[in-house]
């Protein structure tokens, strides 16, 4: 063989190897670039749904000033005002336990 066709051949050959491997490796990439843009719109959209399930629930109640104004008025005035007072928790307690409860979800 003359040594144009071999360097022609093996140069043919190496930029067909060279294309295939590039072709390959671009595939490969974008595939698990995908994949890791699929996994992160997975995380947000769980992320968000969890954010909207908790921004459709009521807020956690919180005592008005009107009950703390009455827990201080008999804490001043009562001698045994904390027997009063767990007594009236306690017994709130109870009601909120016996009442019959709505299920939802």
């Amino acid at each position: 063989m003359h040594t144009d066709e071999v360097y022609f051949r093996d140069t043919a050959h190496g930029f067909l190897a060279w294309s295939v491997a590039t072709l390959l490796t671009a595939a490969l990439l974008s595939s698990v670039a995908g994949s890791i843009v699929g996994a992160g719109a997975q995380a947000g959209a769980t992320v968000a749904s969890g954010a909207a399930t908790a921004a459709g629930q009521p807020p956690l109640p919180i005592l008005d000033t009107t009950a703390i104004r009455s827990i201080e008025t008999v804490l001043r005035q009562e001698p045994n005002a904390i027997t009063i007072v767990a007594r009236d928790v306690l017994a709130a307690w109870r009601m909120r336990a016996a009442a019959p409860r709505s299920h939802t979800g």
